[in-house]
């Protein structure tokens, strides 16, 4: 069941990417109106169908726009921690880091969430943190092998260019918290190595890097192929003596820094 969701919610995300596109968008309703067009002067449609098709392509293409920017609203994730951050840190100006940046979709969605912009809360810098080298998950499927690894580097690179709160860290998790003084962010996000040992080290480490009442958050807590997280997070929040918030129906989770 868990693996027809993932296909499902993979197959929709894709599709609605491709449907919103703006070139797509645009193009398909610019073939729509030239078809009727050519219908009508061929002599193909009379002037009452000519008219119904073209009040309902108007009525499509506004009711279209209207959700587009709808799911362009609509958190990344279900049940997103920036929501809890925005409320959190309202009118305030925040720096903060993923781990785990893969394609860099959540990395702009953080960037530019509706829920910041409806509290006022400004990004000073996003810290982008991937290795983009070669690992397996625990259910043995591998990323980033071989040249592949460099690519989506590059793509990623290209994509934050015009970003000028975004910075891009080719380093593994560890390596990077070096970079980082104790207390200085207010929020990580962690979806990086999903394994139990460098789940947990990731916590202990990041923990230290967040500030008092900052948030650590991130994602797939709950799902069949993540026992390392539920583990992890688990004895974390036991050892820390912290509750963490886990959404209902959802993978994600934060916890507060107290």
């Amino acid at each position: 069941m868990s693996k027809i969701k993932s296909f499902y919610h993979l197959y929709f995300h894709n599709v609605k990417n491709i449907f919103y596109n703006k070139y797509f968008f645009y193009i398909a309703n610019v073939y729509f109106y030239v078809f009727i067009i050519i219908s009508f002067f061929t002599n193909q449609i009379n002037l009452f169908e000519f008219g119904f098709f073209l009040i309902l392509l108007i009525y499509f293409f506004f009711i279209n726009i209207r959700n587009k920017s709808e799911l362009t609203n609509k958190p990344f994730r279900q049940g997103s921690p920036m929501k809890f951050i925005s409320i959190l840190m309202q009118d305030k100006i925040i720096s903060g880091a993923e781990i785990g940046v893969y394609k860099g979709d959540h990395s702009e969605y953080i960037l530019n969430n509706q829920y910041f912009k409806d509290s006022n809360v400004k990004i000073k810098k996003l810290s982008l943190i991937d290795p983009f080298s070669e690992y397996s998950d625990s259910n043995g499927n591998v990323f980033f092998a071989g040249e592949e690894g460099d690519k989506f580097y590059e793509r990623v690179k290209k994509r934050f260019e015009g970003y000028k709160n975004a910075e891009l860290i080719r380093k593994t998790s560890m390596e990077a918290t070096k970079d980082f003084y104790d207390e200085s962010l207010d929020f990580v996000y962690i979806d990086g190595d999903h394994n139990y040992a460098s789940f947990k080290k990731d916590l202990e480490q990041w923990f230290q890097k967040i500030k008092k009442h900052g948030v650590l958050c991130g994602d797939d807590y709950g799902i069949p192929f993540s026992e390392g997280i539920i583990q992890g997070l688990n004895e974390f929040s036991f050892e820390k003596k912290i509750q963490f918030h886990h959404v209902h129906n959802s993978s994600q989770w934060f916890l507060i820094k107290s």
